[in-house]
């Protein structure tokens, strides 16, 4: 379905503000809390099917080793993008890749092995965390 054409129904909108506002990924459980406090208690069902949407629909991204969900911030959202991750303050900034994906596609290859899908994860610290001082200095 194209963006065009898409709906984006209240509690869709709602969900994506809610990953949007939180400048980092977020945990499905926190998005039910969140929604919970606002809505009334919210079945889990519920929000993972619109995370489902919005996953499918290239409005957000999963994030495998945080176990979280995070913002596309591409447009149009692209398969070949991999998250710088930070362990100080848990920002994802999302990169687009190609030359990676192309690397590990020929790999794939060339080991005869058939991806069915790659998720591209660097784990380390930001730029800004990198420049805070230390707190032991």
């Amino acid at each position: 379905m194209s963006a065009a054409r898409e709906k984006l129904t209240p509690l869709r909108r709602e969900i994506l503000d809610l990953i949007k506002a939180a400048h980092k990924p977020v945990k499905a459980y926190d998005l039910i809390a969140a929604l919970s406090r606002k809505r009334g208690a919210v079945a889990p069902p519920t929000v993972y099917r619109v995370l489902g949407y919005l996953l499918e629909h290239g409005h957000i991204h999963r994030i495998e080793s945080l176990n979280a969900f995070a913002l596309c911030s591409h447009a149009p959202a692209t398969a070949d993008h991999a998250f710088l991750i930070c362990d100080n303050c848990g920002t994802a900034a999302e990169v687009c890749s190609g030359d990676a994906y192309d690397a590990l596609k020929a790999l794939c290859t060339r080991r005869g092995f058939t991806a069915a899908q790659m998720s591209l994860e660097v784990r380390g610290q930001c730029k800004s965390c990198k420049a805070r001082p230390s707190p032991l200095n």
